[in-house]
């Protein structure tokens, strides 16, 4: 997620791992107090959080306060999160090819 809002009712994960390869970014977005304060479950990652990357990387808002969040969450440099955020890295070309 780049950019952008989460915000609602109800109190919300930012994410659940639906397995041990997961991944999940929010950059540079602002979050409402409805995010809970572990931000991530597991669910079917089964414990195997290794390999799940969960990150959030210049967030703000109340919701982005990460005390409290799970100790596998990633710390993500700014390079590091670039890769995610480029559209390069859902686009290999097919979004440009799409009829309008």
């Amino acid at each position: 997620f780049k950019g952008g809002e989460v915000r609602g009712t109800g109190r919300q994960y930012l994410g659940r791992a639906w397995n041990e390869y997961a991944t999940v970014v929010y950059y540079h977005v602002n979050m409402s107090s409805i995010i809970v304060p572990q931000g991530w479950e597991a669910w079917k990652a089964d414990g195997e959080t290794n390999n799940v990357v969960f990150a959030e990387v210049g967030c703000t808002g109340p919701g982005s306060n990460m005390t409290g969040r799970v100790p596998w969450e990633k710390q993500l440099s700014e390079l590091e999160v670039e890769k995610f955020v480029d559209m390069s890295y859902i686009d290999d070309g097919w979004i440009g090819e799409q009829p309008y």
